[in-house]
């Protein structure tokens, strides 16, 4: 009589495929396999590794008196390893970044994450997304909880934006009621501006917003003093 183990292993791992006759040693027996289409034959040896996903079936014959056992059966399982990625964001000095591990399938619980942030970042711990102040470079490997199959790293970037600041005099020189006032707003290139003036008292016209780096407007007092 004769057995063949089964088992399991990650893609990229091999996998050994044992027959165990029932009684003598290993080597009182010659051994036939039949294996998977496109996995070459391993000869007359009692155990070898794999890395293709199948059955596996060996008859083996006693050495002395030529007696022949029954079919044994194994199977050899080749889990899929987990992907994942991480996304980049860039967001404005000041705020929180949010960094995310999405795996390719399954649900965010169906994994243990391991990270490796910036040196100046506190490690987030077993979690699949948290946020961050730091910018640079995250990066992650998840194991799948039931095979225990482990990813490829896979990156993501950090990077936080200077927030702009205005270059242009924030005091405009006092002129005459239903005199023209005009303002430009400046500041680092790329900038867009939005501006609001508040309602005064006997300032006409009332308070107004709008957009563009140019302001225009003519006030008019409507009161009795200066």
């Amino acid at each position: 009589t004769v057995t063949v183990n089964s088992s399991t292993v990650c893609a990229g791992a091999s996998a050994t495929v044992t027959a165990t006759p029932g009684s003598g040693a290993a080597s009182d027996y010659t051994y036939a396999w039949t294996v998977p289409s496109g996995v070459t034959a391993p000869g007359s040896i009692s155990t070898f590794t794999t890395t293709t996903a199948g059955t596996y079936s060996v008859i083996i014959t006693s050495k002395v008196g030529s007696c022949v056992s029954s079919i044994a059966i194994g199977h050899v399982t080749v889990n899929a390893l987990p992907t994942v990625t991480v996304n980049n964001a860039t967001v404005c000095a000041g705020t929180t970044a949010t960094v995310t591990a999405t795996p390719g399938s399954g649900l965010a619980s169906d994994y243990t994450y391991t990270w490796t942030v910036p040196g100046a970042a506190p490690a987030p711990g077993n979690v699949s997304t948290f946020t961050t102040t730091t910018a640079g470079t995250y990066s992650v490997v998840i194991r799948n909880k039931v095979t225990n199959c482990v990813s490829t790293s896979s990156s993501g970037t950090v990077s936080f934006n200077a927030n702009p600041s205005l270059t242009s005099s924030l005091t405009i020189t006092p002129k005459c009621s239903n005199a023209p006032i005009n303002y430009t707003a400046t500041s680092s290139a790329g900038t867009t501006f939005t501006w609001t003036r508040a309602t005064v008292v006997g300032i006409s016209p009332t308070g107004v917003s709008g957009s563009g780096a140019a302001i225009a407007e003519t006030l008019i007092n409507t009161t009795l003093e200066p």
